[in-house]
């Protein structure tokens, strides 16, 4: 009796089924060292913004109506940009725009009050400790954003 033969010239065995091993899942994209550093930035940031907006605030020159919505406005981004920080380091993944967006808009308007406040309070330091660190994180952001984009359009031209 003749063996059967597969079509590679081995002989056939009943257990070969065709399986084949899967490959291992891809791994999850890594953290781009320019979010990072622009997330870990938001924390001085806000501590340095946070500690002169309540010296300079809280001096013994009364405040004007539109220095005292000002003062508030400063304060409220200063959060934002923390909160918006911690949301980029929390979400590492480059798929995300939404965290990188939203750290870029808060530290943008952080530095637009921080000057109007210097200009109305005819001092230089509001302009000073909001763009200290915030010009940091913009130019961190707006480089990486713009290697997001360079990645995906390569990506979408293998596809």
């Amino acid at each position: 009796m003749a063996e059967a033969r597969s079509d590679t010239g081995y002989p056939a065995y009943a257990h070969q089924t065709g399986y084949r091993e899967t490959p291992p899942p891809p791994l999850p994209p890594q953290s781009s060292s320019r979010r990072v550093a622009a997330g870990v930035l938001a924390i001085p940031l806000m501590i340095v913004n946070g500690l002169g907006a309540a010296t300079m605030f809280t001096s013994d020159r009364a405040l004007s109506p539109a220095l005292g919505v000002l003062a508030v406005l400063w304060l409220a981004l200063t959060c934002a940009v923390l909160a918006a920080g911690i949301g980029l380091l929390l979400r590492r993944s480059g798929v995300d725009k939404k965290a990188p967006m939203l750290l870029l808009g808060s530290t943008a308007a952080l530095i637009a009050v921080g000057a109007l406040t210097a200009f109305l309070r005819e001092a230089a330091g509001p302009i000073l400790f909001s763009a200290f660190f915030g010009l940091p994180i913009i130019i961190l952001l707006l480089t990486r954003m713009r290697r997001e984009k360079a990645e995906r359009a390569v990506l979408n031209k293998r596809a």
